[in-house]
């Protein structure tokens, strides 16, 4: 079972899905999430497997889990995914500082 959210916190309920085995074309299993925004499968291997999510407003997500023997699921989240708003945070911050100080630059020339 794996729980999928909007960005703002709310369920990702009743939108679609695909699960595919890692490297084939054929999903294992179409769908859709339940209420609580859950999409649940029983694997029939163990390996990489890929989770599809996407909303017709085009919101959605991919996410690469593996499937140990015993069918505990651990996926693969990037850095970047994690700590996504501290980096445009830090980004918008810096854009800010930029701008001033090239305002500046040019108002000292003058």
């Amino acid at each position: 079972m794996v729980s999928f959210y909007f960005p703002d916190g709310t369920k990702f309920s009743y939108e679609n899905f695909e699960i595919y085995r890692d490297g084939e074309k054929v999903p294992f299993q179409v769908g859709r999430t339940d209420t609580l925004g859950r999409v649940v499968f029983i694997p029939d291997k163990e390996g990489n497997w890929i989770i599809k999510v996407f909303s017709e407003d085009g919101h959605g997500s991919n996410v690469k889990v593996f499937v140990e023997k015993t069918g505990y699921i651990s996926t693969e989240e990037s850095m970047f995914k994690r700590y996504e708003k501290v980096f445009v945070g830090v980004g918008l911050i810096l854009g800010v500082f930029g701008f001033i100080s090239i305002f500046k630059c040019r108002r000292s020339v003058r």
